[in-house]
Order: C-alpha cells, then sequence, then structure tokens
C-alpha cells in the first residue's frame, strides 16, 4: 500500500472523529510526521467535517463526543501530573548532579581563582620591581647628594675654622706684627709676619708679592744672631702661612730663590725687609 492508498482508506478520517485506538492514533501521527500530505489531509479533514458541522449544526455521535471528552480528560491530567511532578531548577540542579560533576566544577572554579591570581601576582611583582627601581635610584641620588653636601660642609668647615684660627692670630696680643716693606728689587711690595716669641710660631700673609717668574719660588727668611735662618718657601695665598718656627729673630726678609729654596739667601733677589 502506497502512501496514497494509506490516505484513501479512511484511516484520516477515523482519526479525527477519534475513532482510532491509541496504537492506531500514533501511527497516523507517524506517518503526518513523515509524509507532510498526511499532515494536509488531517487538516483539510478537520477543516471539512468543522464546516459540516458548523453549517449543519450536526452534533457529533455520543460515542464520538465521549471518546473526544476522555482523550481531552486523560491529556489534562497528563499535563497536570508533569507539572506537579516537575522540579524546581534549583531542586531539579542539585538533585541530579553527580558528584563527579560537583568536582569538576569546584576544580573549575579554583582553576579560574588561581589564574586570577597568578595574573594579580605578576602584575603586583611588576609594579613593585618598578617602584623598587625608582626608589633604589633615588636612594643612590640622595646617597651622592648627601656625600656632595658633606664634603661641601667639611670644606666650609675647614674654611671657618682657618679664618677663626686667623682671626685669632691677628687679635691675639701673643703676636707680634713684623711689616716687611719692599726693596730696591721691588719697591712696592710689602708682606706681614705675625711672630710669637714664646711660642716660636710664625705665619705670613705674603699678597703684597708680585707673581714669581716659572720656576722660582719665594723664601721666608728670619735674622737669628746675625745670621738668616730659612723659615721655608710658600706659594702667593690671600690668607696667613703657617711658617717654620722661629726662635730669638731681630728681622725678617724675603727673597725669590729656585723651587723648594735655598741654603743661602739670594741677596740680590731680596724684595722685602723687615726689622721685629
Amino acid at each position: 500500500m502506497n502512501i496514497n492508498e494509506w490516505i484513501n482508506s479512511g484511516v484520516i478520517e477515523s482519526y479525527v472523529l477519534g475513532e482510532l485506538n491509541q496504537e492506531e492514533m500514533r501511527e497516523v501521527e507517524e506517518m503526518a510526521q513523515r509524509y507532510p500530505e498526511v499532515q494536509k489531509e488531517i487538516e483539510q479533514t478537520e477543516e471539512a467535517l468543522e464546516g459540516i458541522a458548523m453549517k449543519a449544526g450536526l452534533q457529533p455521535r455520543q460515542e464520538v463526543k465521549s471518546k473526544i471528552l476522555q482523550q481531552i480528560e486523560r491529556e489534562l491530567k497528563t499535563d497536570k501530573q508533569g507539572l506537579d511532578q516537575e522540579p524546581s531548577p534549583e531542586k531539579n540542579t542539585s538533585e541530579i548532579q553527580p558528584e563527579s560533576f560537583k568536582s569538576m566544577k569546584l576544580w573549575q572554579y579554583w582553576s579560574a581563582a588561581a589564574s586570577a591570581l597568578l595574573v594579580l601576582a605578576t602584575v603586583l611583582a611588576i609594579y613593585y620591581r618598578q617602584q623598587w627601581q625608582v626608589t633604589e635610584s633615588e636612594l643612590e641620588n640622595y646617597l651622592a647628594e648627601n656625600q656632595n653636601l658633606t664634603q661641601e660642609y667639611q670644606a666650609l668647615r675647614s674654611d671657618y675654622d682657618k679664618l677663626q684660627e686667623q682671626q685669632n692670630i691677628l687679635s691675639s696680643p701673643n703676636f707680634t706684627q713684623v711689616k716687611l716693606n719692599g726693596t730696591d728689587v721691588s719697591p712696592s711690595a710689602y708682606a706681614v709676619v705675625y711672630w710669637n716669641a714664646e711660642s716660636e710660631e710664625v705665619y705670613l700673609h705674603s699678597t703684597g708679592l708680585p707673581t714669581p717668574e716659572s720656576g722660582k719660588q719665594y723664601q721666608l727668611w728670619a735674622i737669628v744672631d746675625g745670621q738668616p735662618q730659612s723659615a721655608g718657601v710658600f706659594d702667593l695665598q690671600n690668607q696667613l702661612v703657617d711658617m717654620q718656627e722661629i726662635q730669638n729673630a731681630s728681622a725678617f726678609a724675603i727673597t725669590l730663590e729656585p723651587e723648594g729654596g735655598s741654603e743661602n739667601p739670594t741677596l740680590e733677589a731680596m724684595y722685602v725687609l723687615g726689622e721685629v
């Protein structure tokens, strides 16, 4: 039997009228799903019967009516039972999940959390390393600056101590001020010696001397018991110069000698002379 013969067998009308048993009805429904022409025939038959019934005011047979009502009642009961038995989403989820599935979900959560922590730790490590490098650079700059300030302070402190010492010498009554005036070699030259007869300390202020030629150096002499005694060589400075100690000096003189000084003064190169 082909499909057309099956459709023309009257089974469609019986299905629409509810005259088939459940097995036969399932067969018709399966055929309707497989063959569109069957489904179309069912719809047309339903429309035709409905139109005839409406137009003629025909009432279905009591047997058909009862079957239809019974079928409707069964379907309503089935739907109601399905609704009553249908678990809530939350309850269903918790009941049907196996332990392995729960473990897998938990592992996924921990894995995601660990990944997030790893990313966060990496970002923090990079950030703190950069901050550490900046801090280290700032610390190095601070230490270098502090070292420079320390050296400058020490230099200023040394200069201050020298100035304070010179001030004490200039104002001390224990020092005798000996003015050395220019000779014929350099009439405008002058220098000042500060000599402490008791402590034998000698300080020289020599800014009034001309700049010596290259390879030459000034040398201070003291006249002790009529003989010249060297008090040392010196370079021109704008401050008191600490010279060698001298005892029983009667006069001081400065000559220009070869660099490093001489054992005896060069009288032709005597620039200044002064008696105590």
